[in-house]
């Protein structure tokens, strides 16, 4: 039922909101595999320590992200709808 209305609302979005929502939601895909990868790649090298640090905080930011583009989702929807 909710997955339904979450479709119609998706469904019902300008094409500018959508595109943009889209477009976050590949970047954070985006991330979160650069940090997949990173992990993998220091897997087989323990001591470098930047690494592992690098692919943490790729692994954190795609909550920012995805906070920030659904504030500009809203205003987006605010001023298109």
């Amino acid at each position: 039922m909710k997955l339904r209305r979450l479709a119609r609302g998706i469904e019902d979005m300008p094409r500018p909101a959508y595109i943009f929502l889209r477009t976050v939601l590949l970047v954070c895909c985006a991330m979160l595999f650069v940090s997949f990868v990173l992990f993998v790649i220091h897997a087989q090298r323990p001591a470098d320590h930047t690494l592992y640090k690098t692919a943490v905080l790729m692994l954190e930011n795609p909550a920012g992200v995805l906070m920030l583009g659904l504030i500009g989702l809203c205003f987006l929807l605010d001023r298109l709808g």
